[in-house]
């Protein structure tokens, strides 16, 4: 039996273009408009808030993947999030890991995130096929792909690219 949502992402031929390490603590928001890119997250421990503008929130945690493959706005954040308005706090700790919140409150997430590229000249066509959002949770194999890719991109080795 064949998964019809893995051949299309297959044919969309995906490729990592930005990857990041993020964690958070305290309260945190990180709002998108936007992005102009499919946008991904796998939670690799604790627990976060997506919401997608017009869809009811959704809670991440520990095993979790994200893929929104189209152009959405959306916000991620502590399960308490500040008030709107606040400002950002955001501290990049080395290149391509980032802090969310109090620098000094413990992690309450850790999670790989980014943005990829479709190498398909059919890709708006492909893309329509799928659903707005794939949120796949405890699928143990994926987050070991996922950490592999992470582990690759922050390495400074021939040829990562």
């Amino acid at each position: 039996m064949t998964d019809p949502i893995a051949e299309v992402v297959s044919l969309l031929k995906p490729r990592p273009s930005i990857s990041k390490l993020v964690t958070g603590g305290g309260q945190w928001l990180v709002e998108r408009t936007e992005l102009g890119s499919p946008f991904y997250c796998a939670v690799v421990e604790g627990h976060c808030r997506m919401t997608i503008t017009g869809r009811e929130p959704m809670l991440l945690a520990t095993g979790d993947f994200v893929l929104v493959p189209d152009i959405f706005s959306f916000t991620m954040s502590s399960l308490e999030p500040p008030p709107r308005g606040a400002l950002a706090q955001r501290l990049e700790t080395s290149p391509g890991v980032f802090r969310l919140g109090d620098s000094e409150a413990p992690a309450e997430i850790k999670a790989m995130v980014g943005h990829c590229a479709f190498g398909s000249d059919d890709k708006a066509l492909l893309v329509s096929l799928l659903p707005e959002v794939i949120h796949v949770q405890g699928e143990e194999r994926l987050m070991m792909l996922v950490a592999m890719i992470n582990d690759e991109t922050r390495a400074d080795r021939t040829a990562r690219e």
